[in-house]
Order: C-alpha cells, then sequence, then structure tokens
C-alpha cells in the first residue's frame, strides 16, 4: 500500500493542500487520543479542533482519524501522513529553535500596542522596563485603531477588555473601577445630586463604543446636558480635572487628584480588566517574556500601593 502511494504522489504532493498548522492540529490529535486533550495542548476549545479537523479532512479528500470507543485513532491514510509530519515538524522546530536562538537576548525593538491613558498615566511602567533593559527600544503606539498580532503589526498588546481575544495569550494584570468624578468646583455649584439637569456632562464619542456608560445615562440621565463628546480617555480625564464637565473615570487615577470629588459609585457592570497580551509564536521571545513578566509585576505593586493608599486615607 504504501509503495503504491508513494509511486502515485511525490510526499511533498501529498501535502501540498496542507500547511503547518494543520499537520500540528494532526500531531496533536494523534498523540493525544482525544479531541479534548488535544485541545488542551493547542490552547484552543474542543469545537476549534473538530472544525479544524474537518476542514483539514474536506481538504485532502480521505479521512485522517476515526472514532473508536476507547478514543480517536488514524486511520490508514492518517497512518500514512503521520511520518512525513514529523519529519516536517523536525525540520520547523530546528529552523524556530535557531531563530529564537538569536532572541534569546533581552535587546532589540520591541513594540507595544495600548491605549492613550495607560501610555501616559502609566508611562512609570515603560520607564521602569527601560531602566531594567536598557537594550530593549520600546516602540508605544497609542491608537484607538487595534493593531493586529498576527500580522505582526505589534508584539504585545495592552487592552482594556473583559473579552481578551482568544487567539492571543497572555494574563491579566487587574480589574479597574470607575467612579462619577466631579470638579470640586462643579460640586460646590451643584451638589451631590448628579441627576441636576444643569449638571454639565462629557459623553463618548460613538466611535469609542462606550455601550456601558451610554446605557447608563439613557437611564439614569436621559435628559443630561452634555457639553461635549470626546474620543480620548487621556482627554476625558483631563477635561473633568478642568472642570469641563462630569464623567465616569478609573478612580486609580482620579483618587490621585484632589480637586475630584466622586459624587456616584456605579456598579461592577463598569468594571474592566486589563490585560498583557501577544501572539502564541512570540510568547517565547526573551523581550516579550521579560515585559510581560515586568507589567504584571508593576501593576501588582501599583495597585497594592493605591489601597494601601485608600486604607490610610479612610483610617
Amino acid at each position: 500500500m504504501r509503495q503504491q502511494y508513494f509511486k502515485m504522489q511525490s510526499p511533498s504532493a501529498k501535502l501540498q493542500n496542507m500547511n503547518w498548522d494543520d499537520l500540528r492540529y494532526v500531531l496533536s490529535i494523534a498523540r493525544s487520543g482525544t479531541l479534548t486533550e488535544a485541545a488542551k495542548r493547542l490552547e484552543v476549545n474542543q469545537t476549534t479542533v473538530s472544525r479544524r479537523l474537518e476542514s483539514i479532512e474536506k481538504s485532502l479528500g480521505v479521512r485522517i482519524f476515526k472514532k473508536t470507543p476507547t478514543g480517536i485513532v488514524l486511520t490508514a491514510n492518517g497512518n500514512e501522513l503521520l511520518p512525513d509530519a514529523e519529519q516536517i515538524e523536525l525540520l520547523i522546530n530546528n529552523v524556530q529553535r535557531n531563530i529564537l536562538g538569536k532572541d534569546l537576548k533581552l535587546s532589540g525593538p520591541l513594540r507595544i500596542t495600548t491605549i492613550d491613558v495607560s501610555a501616559i498615566y502609566d508611562n512609570s511602567l515603560f520607564i521602569s522596563f527601560n531602566k531594567c533593559y536598557p537594550d530593549v527600544m520600546l516602540e508605544i503606539s497609542n491608537s484607538y485603531t487595534p493593531q493586529n498580532l498576527t500580522k505582526r503589526e505589534a508584539d504585545i498588546a495592552i487592552r482594556w477588555t473583559n473579552h481578551p481575544p482568544e487567539h492571543l495569550v497572555g494574563r491579566k494584570l487587574t480589574e479597574i473601577n470607575y467612579g462619577l468624578y466631579a470638579h470640586e468646583n462643579i460640586h460646590v455649584k451643584f451638589g451631590s445630586d448628579f441627576k441636576n439637569i444643569n449638571y454639565p456632562w462629557l459623553d463618548w464619542d460613538d466611535s469609542m463604543g462606550a455601550n456601558v456608560t451610554k446605557r447608563w445615562m439613557s437611564k439614569q440621565v436621559p435628559n443630561a446636558k452634555i457639553v461635549a463628546k470626546l474620543d480620548s480617555a487621556v482627554a476625558m480625564i483631563q477635561s473633568v480635572r478642568n472642570g469641563f464637565g462630569v464623567s465616569f473615570i478609573p478612580k486609580i487615577y482620579a483618587n490621585e487628584m484632589p480637586e475630584l470629588i466622586c459624587i456616584y459609585e456605579p456598579g461592577k457592570e463598569f468594571n474592566v480588566d486589563i490585560w498583557v497580551l501577544t501572539h502564541p509564536d512570540l510568547r517565547n521571545t526573551a523581550r516579550v517574556s521579560a515585559f510581560m513578566s515586568h507589567a504584571f509585576a508593576y501593576y501588582k505593586i501599583t495597585i497594592t500601593a493605591y489601597t494601601l493608599r485608600l486604607h490610610k486615607i479612610s483610617s
């Protein structure tokens, strides 16, 4: 059977409709024996593995696996494919090790995408990283246009989200709580009743997708006097700080501004997580790994210090 198969097609022709990612799935399933275990190895969900296998078999026009009472096993076609897949895996691993071997030094460029509020108010994160790793040159983008890590538009993303993309890897840095803040002059003039029709409000531009805030305002202050709409978190914080109007801003920043008064504390629906994320292919790169560890430590120290300050003030 094997001699006849190779007579009809060379190994390269046999695999011409597959890419390395396809072979990676095939090998993981073959070694795991179940789709559930393969999903754990691949760090995806079982549905993704099942759909990917179906796509691969459809592309090849043959069945690679079959289900048995004890699990999933290779078919005859799958057994024909396995040695070549393992050989390609070995070659690719060798190439990757050679490339990553040049990346073991903590030097070179590191592209980070974040939002302006992180780039400015958490600037100490980048300053402290630079002091620890002076040979790594940071390229920081604080655009609100998402950078695509899969297309290598950035190496690392610091994202404020409660739903980080499944195709990226990383860790949660902290949770941010919000409060409704007013400058002390506004508070003196209008009091603590934020439903006062004369209260000047700052709203988010529609492009920012601040749906939680917009839903809350439409319900709680439907007749709010909106004096401006903004498309920048930094501009929002500074506008509140300067007495332009009231708005929801992160408590961790607002509490460092004594001229601001929290006039309302919303529920947890306003809370948002901060994540540091990268593409799975980059997580073992030295400077990527170093920054992600540094960011986690930085936020842990920052939040601890913030909590201690609040406790001291309250006591």
